[in-house]
């Protein structure tokens, strides 16, 4: 028994009388094959009678599937519904990334501005104080004026000329050339610098730092004092001041030194200045450290730098 699938069955009709028209013609059509028209009730009992019309093909789907349908359309939502949820939580998380960047870089602005503010504060801690590797002037001065002056004033018919001292570092001795020296017999441990000069230079002992920092003067203290010094001395006195030190740290960063300096020079100084501490227990001022002590053809000189805060 074989049959035919007649696709002309498979339609939709918008009213009663044209479907039981379009019926009539199948049945027309059934009569004139000389077939026998069975009317099936179910989309179960239609597959049935299918199968067994046909022989070695797939097993038959029906045209309409509602069940395979409900199925699509569930997983249709829930890939929309999954999108969905997949879209929420990325905007959620770059809304959670843009918050965060921007707390961090609230942070960050916040604790360099902290930091800035602290770095004005204290300044202090980006400079030196250099007066505190510096030997008090007391020790400096005595240490340097004994070395001069336990110098001859002649050696081997050599002229002592000059004599510079460093403290804690070394006595450079200048011998001049007079009639009748010999360049082959030198004051000790003197070299020729020229005809006219012989050179030599003694090492010092290295003198202890001082003990403790003292509060730095005032600029008007500090000069009012150093002049007095010069008047009682009768001596004459170069104090030329410096800017304050500054020190970029960042872009947006200067720290400006808490005190300035000044090198102040002692000339023309007497020479029994020297033969005892006086003058250097008053030199022993809050941030004064002396560089150099000099004897040069009969007359002294005292250089140094003395530091004071900025009010």
């Amino acid at each position: 028994m074989r049959g035919i699938i007649v696709a002309d069955s498979d339609v939709v009709f918008a009213t009663e009388e044209e479907a039981k028209a379009a019926a009539a013609d199948l049945r027309q059509l059934i009569e004139y094959a000389g077939l026998e028209e069975v009317v099936e009730t179910s989309p179960e009992s239609s597959r049935k009678l299918l199968a067994s019309l046909l022989w070695d093909v797939p097993p038959l789907l029906p045209l309409y599937d509602s069940d395979r349908r409900r199925l699509l359309f569930r997983m249709g939502v829930a890939a929309c519904l999954l999108l969905a949820v997949l879209l929420g939580v990325r905007w959620i998380y770059n809304d959670y990334q843009a918050r965060e960047q921007a707390r961090l870089a609230a942070q960050q602005a916040i604790a360099r501005d902290a930091q800035r503010k602290d770095q004005l504060a204290h300044p202090e801690r980006y400079f030196r104080k250099a007066w505190l590797d510096a030997p008090l002037p007391l020790d400096a001065g005595i240490q340097c004026a004994s070395a001069i002056l336990s110098l001859p004033f002649s050696s081997n018919a050599w002229t002592l000329e000059q004599a510079v001292c460093a403290p804690s570092a070394d006595l450079e001795v200048t011998w001049a050339h007079t009639k009748g020296a010999s360049f082959v017999a030198l004051p000790p441990g003197a070299h020729i610098a020229s005809p006219q000069q012989a050179v030599e230079t003694r090492t010092l002992q290295t003198l202890p730092a001082r003990p403790a920092d003292q509060p730095l003067l005032a600029r008007d203290s500090a000069t009012a004092l150093l002049y007095q010094i010069t008047q009682n001395i009768s001596s004459q006195l170069s104090l030329p001041w410096e800017a304050p030190e500054q020190l970029r740290i960042d872009d947006k960063t200067t720290v400006i030194a808490p005190w300035s300096r000044a090198e102040f020079t002692f000339s023309n100084l007497p020479a029994q200045a020297m033969l005892g501490p006086d003058l250097f227990t008053a030199l022993g001022l809050p941030g004064v450290m002396l560089t150099s002590l000099t004897l040069q053809n009969g007359t002294w000189t005292i250089k140094g730098y003395i530091y004071v805060v900025i009010s």
